[in-house]
C-alpha cells in the first residue's frame, strides 16, 4: 500500500468505520510481530495490539493526513509506549529467572521462540525507552532511517546516532548480563 493510499483509506476511515479494516487488515500481523518481538509472550501481544488498533479507531480523526505520515507509524508508536507500559507495571520482570514465554504442550509453539529472542527481549526491558523505540523499529519492524525519523519527529543524521548508540549500549548490557553468549561473536 502506497503512502497516498493509506492517507486515502485513513480519510474514508474518519468518515465510515467500516474503512479501518483494510488498515486493520494491512497493519495487524506487522504491529503483532512487533509487540511479539518485544514480550515474547502471545497473552500479552494480544492484549497490547488490542489496545494499539482500539487508540487507533478512538483517535482516528486526529489523525492528520497533511503531514504525509504513515499511519502505521503512529500505530508503531502507540504500540511501543504500551509496551513500555506494561513493562512498567509489572515489575516481575526485572530479572532474566522470572522472564517466562508461555508454557504450552506445542512444541512448535516452544521452538519459536529461541533462548536468544528471550534473551534479546529481556535486554531490551533494560534500555532507555528511546533507545528501545529506535532498536525495534529498525530491527524488529524493519522501517528505514528516514521512516524512523518522521515517527520519532527527528533527522534521518540524527537517527543514526542514535541507533549507534542504542545498539553499543545494547551489546554493553547484554554481554554484561549474559557473559557466556555467543551472540556478538
Amino acid at each position: 500500500m502506497t503512502l497516498d493510499q493509506e492517507l486515502e483509506i485513513v480519510e474514508k476511515a474518519k468518515e465510515d468505520l467500516s474503512a479501518f479494516d483494510q488498515i486493520y487488515s494491512f497493519y495487524f500481523n506487522r504491529v503483532y510481530g512487533y509487540c511479539f518481538k518485544r514480550t515474547s509472550n502471545h497473552s500479552i501481544t494480544e492484549e497490547i495490539v488490542s489496545q494499539v488498533f482500539l487508540k487507533a479507531v478512538e483517535n482516528i480523526k486526529k489523525f492528520d493526513t497533511k503531514k504525509q505520515v504513515r499511519f502505521g507509524s503512529w500505530l508503531y508508536t502507540t504500540a511501543h509506549n504500551l509496551i513500555i507500559d506494561f513493562f512498567r507495571a509489572t515489575k516481575k520482570y526485572t530479572s532474566f529467572e522470572n522472564w517466562q514465554i508461555e508454557t504450552t504442550d506445542n512444541l512448535e509453539h516452544q521452538l519459536s521462540v529461541s533462548e536468544y529472542q528471550k534473551q534479546v527481549a529481556f535486554v531490551m526491558t533494560k534500555l532507555k525507552p528511546r533507545y528501545q523505540k529506535v532498536l525495534s523499529l529498525r530491527f524488529f519492524s524493519e522501517l528505514e532511517l528516514s521512516e524512523i525519523a518522521k515517527i520519532m519527529k527527528t533527522s534521518n543524521k540524527n537517527i543514526s546516532v542514535v541507533l549507534y548508540r542504542a545498539g553499543k549500549d545494547f551489546e554493553k548490557k547484554y554481554r554484561k548480563i549474559f557473559p557466556e553468549s555467543e551472540i556478538f561473536e
